[in-house]
Parts: structure tokens; sequence; C-alpha cells
């Protein structure tokens, strides 16, 4: 009988030790999920950001894209007024009546296709006579 109480103490304190183990498991698993929720509402919370974000940046890509356009066409009409202006100026003038404009690039524009080659400091104007 005495080494039946014995297991029976034995077997009451492994369960008591039992239970206060699944006890903390059980607050563990609780903790856990707490933050796995927060972690999903955090990573739904910054999908929104990263969307809105995309969005503002195709907002502010078209702004940009527009301005260009915008500062481009300006350009275009202050060059064709220009050209409008000087159209009636050469009218007005008797001598430039059949005259004809013709826009010659500046010498900083020109690339070096439209010069000629040259050979140590000197133009090279074709091949001439072969040497023997």
């Amino acid at each position: 009988m005495l080494e039946i109480e014995k297991q029976k103490k034995a077997l009451e304190k492994r369960t008591v030790d039992l239970e206060k183990k699944m006890h903390e498991v059980a607050k563990e698993t609780d903790f856990l999920k707490d933050i796995n929720d927060a972690m999903e509402r955090n990573q739904t919370a910054w999908k929104n950001k990263i969307q809105e974000t995309e969005e503002q940046l195709k907002v502010a890509q078209i702004e940009t894209d527009k301005d260009e356009k915008i500062r481009d066409l300006e350009e275009q009409v202050r060059d064709l007024m220009f050209f409008i202006e000087a159209q009636k100026e050469l009218a007005k003038k008797s001598e430039f009546t059949d005259g004809e404009i013709v826009v010659v690039p500046s010498p900083s524009l020109q690339t070096k296709s439209m010069t000629p080659p040259t050979v140590r400091g000197k133009v090279q104007r074709g091949r001439g006579r072969k040497k023997k």
C-alpha cells in the first residue's frame, strides 16, 4: 500500500507539472497568435501604403511628362512666332521680297562628319597619285 501511495503522489506531482506546462504553452500560443494578427495588419497596411505611393509616383511622372511637353510646345511656339515676325519684317522690305531665309547651324552644333578629315593639321583632299 505504501508503494501505491508513492506512485499516486508521483503521478499527482507529474500531473500538476504537466498542467503548469500546458498552461504556459497555452499562454505562449495566445501571445504568438496576437503577434501574428498584428503582423498581418501591419502587412496589409504596408501593402496599401506601397500601392498609394506607386499611384502617387505614376501621377508625378505624368505631371513631369506633361510639364516637359508644355515646355517643348512653348519653345516651338516661340520659334514659330519668331519665324512669322521675321517673315512679316522681310515682307515689308522690298529688297527681300523674293528672298529666302536659310538657317545655318552654328559651329558648335556641327559634327565631325560635317568637317573634312585632317592629317597632321592639313585638310586631306582625296588620294591623288599612288606612290611607288
